[in-house]
């Protein structure tokens, strides 16, 4: 299983980030529409995650969200036919669902999510991966460098995910359903 630290924060002004991370040497930006179907799970986090033109993956991972930066181990899997195995896993009680317009940047081998959810939300999301402990230590380092170069204070730092929010909800059969129009 791969690691990772991470760090979500509120997005206050989205156009800012967005220059400052190109000012930054950012590659990017490229726009992912996905849809995350959570799943009840015992331990850590399970989901179907949809990808418009990019297929589909489970996803299964384990944070402790309630430190930040918070440290995280995933492993994914792709799914060759999404629609038939999230038709079943909602018979079966999927905890829900998440749609986001994700914008991706990547700078200095980091991950930089800007999410717009369905629901209005906004939130930026880091993501440094790291092999071992003594790895962990400078991808800490060069996580808290990028949230203070971006502007990004303690004061914006998120705890949890986009999963504890959820309301039961049916997925769409395609997440190319979702329209720009509908972003808030």
């Amino acid at each position: 299983m791969p690691y990772s630290l991470e760090l979500k924060a509120v997005v206050r002004d989205r156009l800012a980030l967005d220059g400052r991370l190109l000012a930054l040497g950012a590659v990017g930006p490229e726009i992912l529409v996905q849809e995350d179907l959570h799943l009840n799970c015992s331990r850590g986090r399970l989901l179907l995650r949809r990808t418009e033109g990019a297929g589909a993956e489970m996803l299964a991972y384990r944070r402790d969200g309630s430190i930040v930066p918070s440290p995280a181990r995933w492993d994914t899997s792709p799914v060759d036919d999404a629609d038939p195995l999230a038709d079943e896993l909602l018979r079966h009680g999927a905890l829900g669902v998440v749609r986001r317009w994700r914008t991706l940047y990547v700078l200095d081998g980091m991950r930089v999510h800007l999410d717009e959810h369905e629901d209005g939300r906004e939130c930026l999301e880091l993501v440094a991966p790291f092999e071992d402990e003594i790895a962990e230590v400078a991808a800490r380092d060069a996580l808290l460098g990028l949230a203070r170069a971006l502007g990004v204070s303690e004061q914006d730092w998120l705890r949890g995910s986009a999963a504890d929010a959820l309301e039961p909800a049916t997925p769409s059969a395609d997440p190319a359903h979702v329209q720009a129009d509908d972003a808030a």
